[in-house]
């Protein structure tokens, strides 16, 4: 059975994922902490949001979603 926890953030992404039409899916393994704060500073000039969310949750958020095609992690 899935934690509190776990529910919470399933119908955050769920949540974002109804509020925002574009996102981009992407892997920051190799990036230090330096590369991360500047790439997060570029995205946020350009009134997006950089945030960093758990990959099992975040396919459960995408299920039924008819607009989403071809995720893999």
């Amino acid at each position: 059975m899935p934690s509190q926890k776990k529910i919470l953030l399933k119908e955050e992404y769920t949540q974002l994922l109804e509020e925002n039409s574009d996102f981009i899916l992407t892997r920051y393994s190799g990036l230090n902490v330096e590369k991360i704060s500047d790439l997060r500073r570029q995205i946020l000039a350009k009134g997006a949001k950089y945030k960093v969310i758990k990959n099992n949750i975040f396919k459960l958020a995408l299920k039924g979603r008819d607009d989403i095609t071809d995720f893999q992690c």
